[in-house]
């Protein structure tokens, strides 16, 4: 699992208009953040960090390692070299989670450190870093499910679309978004008065759903792609 995420990685940093994609909204939080330096990291985090930065960095880091193609194409070609069906199946997973999650995680820290008022405490750094990765987590499940529909895994671009116009709702169908969870979360309106520990069991739940519905989806590619390994 290890050597077949490093190869994804080392494929994805190769693709540098996608990384440069995912370092512009990084940058995009910390900026946001001097420029409200000293009023309060609240209004950075939710507005910011929760509803642009997180999904966008996460879409460039799938957008990444998928090199503009599917889920198939990314991982079937791992089979044909002669991975093993399921580690090939989670490496896009591994992968692109732990970059993701890093990333953000470590701008939320940044975000906090900079944007807090004069004097006043970081104790909701790690809460928040933490609340970020999740988010991160979810999102990149979701992309990468979304990345087994089409030929060109075009379907990221629809579950990223869907998030951002249904995730607004503060009703049943933003309940089931990763945007409303993760809003709720970070301090912001919840989705049907959700407490912040059912968002993040619902956030939990979304990252296990991606993983499913791409396993599912993979599974016809992988068998024929295993009928053509390489020996």
């Amino acid at each position: 699992m290890k050597m077949l995420s490093m190869l994804l990685a080392r494929g994805a940093v190769r693709r540098r208009s996608h990384v440069l994609l995912a370092i512009l909204w990084l940058t995009l939080a910390v900026a946001t953040a001097v420029v409200r330096r000293g009023s309060g990291a609240d209004a950075v985090v939710i507005h910011t960090l929760g509803a642009f930065v997180v999904p966008l960095t996460a879409f460039a880091v799938t957008s990444a390692v998928l090199g503009g193609g599917s889920l198939a194409d990314a991982v079937g070609w791992l089979v044909r070299f002669g991975a093993e069906r399921r580690s090939a199946s989670l490496a896009p997973f591994v992968t692109c989670g732990a970059a993701a999650t890093t990333l953000v995680a470590g701008v939320a820290l940044a975000v906090v450190f900079v944007a807090r008022p004069p004097g006043a405490p970081l104790g909701d750094g790690p809460t928040t870093a933490w609340i970020a990765a999740l988010g991160a987590a979810a999102y990149v499940s979701l992309f990468l499910a979304g990345a087994s529909f089409g030929r060109r895994g075009g379907g990221r671009l629809v579950v990223l679309v869907v998030d951002a116009m249904v995730g607004q709702s503060a009703g049943l169908a933003g309940a089931f978004t990763v945007r409303a969870n993760l809003r709720n979360l970070l301090g912001g309106t919840s989705p049907l008065s959700l407490s912040q520990r059912t968002s993040s069991v619902l956030l939990i739940a979304l990252v296990l759903a991606g993983v499913v519905i791409a396993s599912l989806r993979l599974r016809p590619t992988l068998a024929r792609a295993q009928s053509t390994r390489f020996h």
